[in-house]
């Protein structure tokens, strides 16, 4: 498989292997696979999506304060000893923090991908 990029396309893409410390081959399969596995999302085109980004990661945040806290309130209330079913909450919570995390990551990634953008052009020779 060859990939053909434009110039800026060429640039954007080195500029972004070269953050990421990776040459802009394997930054082009690595990025293209892991869309693929549906493990990255692509970019957002405008400053409103990213900015949606951080706004879904931040509600992700929310939510999984909100349930720590219910958790915390319960144990705390009960004085409960960690039975399969509190285990098993928070194990999920476990996981919605992690998609979380993620979902910041992302957006932050998203959003330094966006400057890199804005980098002055050079031409290839």
């Amino acid at each position: 498989m060859n990939l053909r990029f434009n110039d800026d396309e060429h640039e954007i893409v080195s500029r972004a292997a070269q953050l990421a410390g990776l040459t802009p081959a394997s930054y082009a399969a690595r990025v293209t696979v892991a869309v693929a596995k549906g493990e990255l999302a692509p970019m957002p085109t405008g400053e409103a999506d990213r900015i949606q980004a951080f706004r879904n990661a931040d509600v992700s945040f929310n939510r999984a304060h909100s349930n720590l806290n219910q958790i915390s309130r319960v144990l705390n209330q009960a004085a409960l000893i960690a039975t399969g079913e509190v285990l098993k909450v928070v194990l999920e919570l476990r996981a919605e923090v992690s998609d979380a995390v993620k979902g910041v990551g992302s957006a932050a990634e998203r959003v330094m991908l966006a400057g890199v953008e804005a980098v002055p052009k050079r031409r290839r020779r």
